[in-house]
């Protein structure tokens, strides 16, 4: 074999083998870049969630105290009577608890979304890290060794 065609070869058979090589950079490169974007997404998400839960209870203590105001009305009313008093004294009672129960449970899905989201985000790298380590190997186990 003239030198020309051994060179040309070995040029052939060095590109060739540079190509996982490359392949694997530009894989970090995107799995780099997907980690980033993740990484603000999720910092995006969990700030609409805090807007969205302090919302909710917002919304809650303003309806607590339209209902508070209402009942103020129809007492005022109602003729004073033992009877009112009890059932009024109930309806705070109810109202209170509703009020409360409302926004445990909004607090309690916010912390539920932004756990949620951050587990997806832990899966999801953990899912490209593993996916580069099967690469790296793939990536030994193909080189072409002389």
């Amino acid at each position: 074999m003239s030198n020309t065609t051994t060179s040309q070869v070995q040029q052939t058979l060095e590109a060739f083998q540079a190509i996982p090589a490359h392949q694997l950079e530009m894989l970090e490169t995107l799995f780099g870049e997907m980690d980033r974007l993740e990484a603000k997404a999720l910092e995006h998400n969990t700030k609409m969630v805090e807007q969205l839960a302090t919302m909710g209870r917002d919304s809650v203590q303003t309806t607590a105290r339209m209902h508070a105001s209402q009942q103020v009305a129809v007492e005022n009313l109602l003729p004073k009577q033992v009877v009112v008093s009890a059932a009024s004294d109930t309806a705070n009672r109810l109202r209170d608890s509703g009020t409360d129960q409302a926004q445990a449970t909004i607090d309690e899905l916010a912390r539920l979304t932004t756990t949620s989201m951050g587990y997806a985000s832990k899966m999801s790298a953990e899912w490209r890290k593993l996916t580069l380590e099967a690469w790296k190997r793939s990536a030994q186990w193909m080189k072409p060794t002389a």
